[in-house]
């Protein structure tokens, strides 16, 4: 966002508070809270064992889930899904554009989409970090920011069992259903 507001104070926040301030803007990414448990275990680089899943899970409610399902409905909130925007850079410009009423010129959005595409974030970046702790101050990203499934959604599969795939699941299933990832019937 820095890229596109140069001018503005842009803040990154993993826990979500909406201003009463009706200027302030929200844009919320968001994705597959299996995901982000996966995510957040390899970063770690914790095994998923059933004490390092359960307290996980905690946390993921505790620091970001709960948070998100209280400002979701918000209506002056930009919410982006990850799996929806993941290698389709068009449609976070155009959220965008839309959104704070701007444009995003082709050059501007040619240069981004080099900039961040994944594979360059972590050649360039990432793989240069020592590990969670080291991080860049400027763009807060950090050793094992990136897996080496690149981002891909439901990478999840190849991390947990199909029994810890069904403990999770239910553990997370109010979630799952609020945020569109399974039907409320299953």
């Amino acid at each position: 966002m820095l890229d596109v507001f140069p001018y503005r104070n842009v803040l990154k926040r993993h826990n979500i508070q909406i201003r009463k301030d009706p200027k302030a803007r929200v844009v919320i990414t968001y994705r597959n809270p299996i995901d982000c448990l996966r995510s957040s275990m390899q970063r770690y680089d914790m095994k998923p064992t059933e004490v390092n899943i359960y307290e996980q899970i905690k946390a993921l409610k505790k620091y970001g889930l709960d948070d998100l399902v209280s400002v979701f409905n918000h209506p002056y909130v930009l919410k982006l899904k990850y799996e929806d925007f993941y290698e389709d850079f068009d449609l976070i410009f155009d959220s965008i554009e839309s959104y704070f009423n701007i444009e995003i010129p082709a050059t501007k959005r040619a240069y981004l989409k080099e900039k961040y595409r994944v594979k360059n974030v972590y050649e360039k970046k990432i793989s240069k970090l020592a590990g969670f702790n080291d991080h860049d101050a400027v763009t807060q990203w950090h050793g094992n920011h990136i897996s080496s499934y690149l981002g891909k959604p439901n990478s999840y599969e190849h991390f947990f069992s199909g029994q810890q795939l069904d403990y999770i699941e239910k553990e997370l299933s109010e979630y799952l259903t609020f945020l569109g990832y399974r039907n409320k019937d299953e």
